[in-house]
């Protein structure tokens, strides 16, 4: 499912799990996972806000888009750390969503609900995670 912005290597899935911040955290300690980017998908209008989602009258869903090499984890990899359902119109999140567990693992709900997740996912998943930097 490469993009015109993906390397010709590289795939792209699109991921809902209810959190993008969970997902986003997951994801990218994944080896293979080259970038996590949060979103929103669906809903009744284009390029929502986040307060506009969180209020639940857009129908939108939280999602991340994930760009991997298949050569590193393969699409069913991907899979086997989330639920699979047909996607639609992806649109990226306001910027201070990015990395958002990485860069807030302090704030509340990071440490009662992201860190807790992503602790079940590397003890779970320990061989697919990436090489921690220096």
């Amino acid at each position: 499912m490469p993009t015109g912005n993906t390397a010709p290597d590289r795939e792209i899935a699109s991921l809902a799990g209810g959190c993008f911040w969970c997902l986003e955290a997951v994801y990218d300690d994944v080896k293979g996972v080259d970038s996590v980017v949060s979103g929103y998908m669906g809903g009744r209008i284009s390029n929502p806000s986040y307060e506009q989602v969180c209020g639940g009258d857009t129908r939108h869903a939280e999602i991340v888009q994930v760009t991997f090499d298949p050569d590193a984890i393969s699409f069913w990899g991907i899979l086997q750390i989330t639920e699979v359902t047909a996607a639609s119109q992806f649109y990226p999140a306001e910027d201070y969503h990015q990395t958002y567990f990485a860069r807030n693992p302090f704030q509340p709900y990071c440490q009662y609900v992201v860190a807790p997740k992503v602790a079940r996912f590397r003890k779970q998943f320990i061989d697919r995670l990436k090489e921690q930097k220096a």
